[in-house]
């Protein structure tokens, strides 16, 4: 049994207001015994996002505000460098964010790109057009979420804070006779490693990017 101000009673077990000097708790059937003062069980309240509900979500306070996103980023991993990963990097002042683009994101974006244009009335080639700017499009979704709801998205999302990041370098792609235009790069030296992206054909953009947030 705990006291509240006034001398208002509650159960220990369950948080329900005390009635009488009973034995026993009205609600859950508790034991009650005397105990020092204390304040009633408190629930916790965690803000949720309602929005898909068709409701607004609760405001939450976001310590990395987004400054923009690198979309369509892959990183060479693996033996040799022959797999890849794609990846949106997401920029904060104080962070960057490396969000996995999966398999299942990507055939989720695509299904509903074509969805939505043949909706619209669109043809073989206007769903077509349709599904090759889908994956593209994914990046735009981390302008609506909050940092930390980026890296909960996906056990493959990581980042490095700004403390860690040792260097940043942008490169635009080279010609070759052999290969043609390779593509711009990312690179980011940290106390974690070296970090090399490709970045199609965005340097110009990524740059800008990049130093709006203090990184350049």
């Amino acid at each position: 049994m705990g006291s509240g101000e006034n001398g208002v009673r509650f159960c220990m077990s369950c948080g329900t207001e005390l009635g009488g000097a009973g034995a026993f708790c009205m609600a859950c059937g508790a034991q009650v015994a005397n105990a020092p003062s204390a304040a009633p069980p408190q629930q916790s309240v965690w803000a949720s996002d309602t929005s898909q509900y068709g409701e607004q979500p609760l405001t939450r306070v976001d310590n990395h505000p987004v400054v923009g996103v690198i979309g369509n980023a892959s990183h060479a991993e693996g033996l040799m460098g022959l797999k890849r990963t794609s990846y949106t990097i997401v920029v904060s002042r104080e962070r960057l964010i490396f969000a996995q683009v999966t398999k299942e994101m990507a055939m989720a974006a695509v299904e509903a790109a074509r969805g939505a244009a043949k909706g619209s009335g669109k043809g073989f080639f206007g769903q077509w057009g349709a599904q090759l700017g889908a994956v593209g499009g994914i990046a735009d979704r981390y302008y609506h979420m909050s940092t930390d709801q980026t890296l909960a998205e996906n056990p493959g999302n990581w980042f490095l804070e700004r403390a860690q990041v040792n260097g940043v370098k942008v490169k635009s792609g080279s010609w070759n006779d052999d290969n043609g235009q390779s593509d711009d790069r990312l690179t980011v030296k940290s106390t974690q490693g070296k970090f090399r992206f490709n970045i199609g054909s965005n340097a110009s953009e990524v740059k800008r990017l990049l130093r709006e947030a203090g990184w350049l």
